[in-house]
């Protein structure tokens, strides 16, 4: 890990919504988003919008921040999941935005999932940076730690 990249703690850390698949299950965007999460949770707070296309857990907020402690071997992380389905329509996105008061909004999947959020663009810009990576720009995962640090301070 890049030594500027050090442990923050947990009350100064920026906070990121990621809208991605729920990070716990095993899919290609999810196995990425988690493996961004884990790397990163000693220098960012983390919110998942937890998407899935019919969610099991819909509507349920939780913390795993534990078990991301145990798999990143640190003792603070701050990680929760909001269970949605699809990636969250407009209206929960604005509010779980609303409660969260993220510094930014990270999005990971096919763009064609994420019409609904482009169309509200706008808002999110007006509260913080909206950063959208797609599979066909991943290159190495310190590459896409070291852009997505330069996008989130400002």
């Amino acid at each position: 890990m890049n030594k500027s990249f050090k442990h923050i703690p947990k009350e100064q850390r920026k906070k990121i919504v990621l809208v991605c698949d729920d990070i716990r299950v095993h899919s290609g965007v999810a196995t990425v988003a988690k493996e961004i999460v884990i790397h990163t949770s000693h220098h960012f707070n983390w919110v998942n919008v937890a998407g899935a296309i019919n969610h099991p857990e819909k509507g349920k907020s939780l913390d795993i921040s534990s078990s991301v402690n145990k798999e990143a071997k640190i003792e603070d992380a701050n990680v929760k999941l909001y269970c949605v389905d699809g990636y969250a329509k407009s209206l929960e996105l604005q509010q779980i935005l609303a409660l969260e008061k993220p510094d930014a909004v990270m999005l990971i999947t096919d763009p064609r999932y994420f019409k609904h959020i482009f169309n509200m663009e706008d808002t999110i810009r007006k509260q913080c940076p909206l950063v959208y990576l797609t599979f066909g720009m991943i290159i190495l995962h310190q590459c896409i730690i070291n852009l997505f640090m330069r996008l989130v301070i400002y």
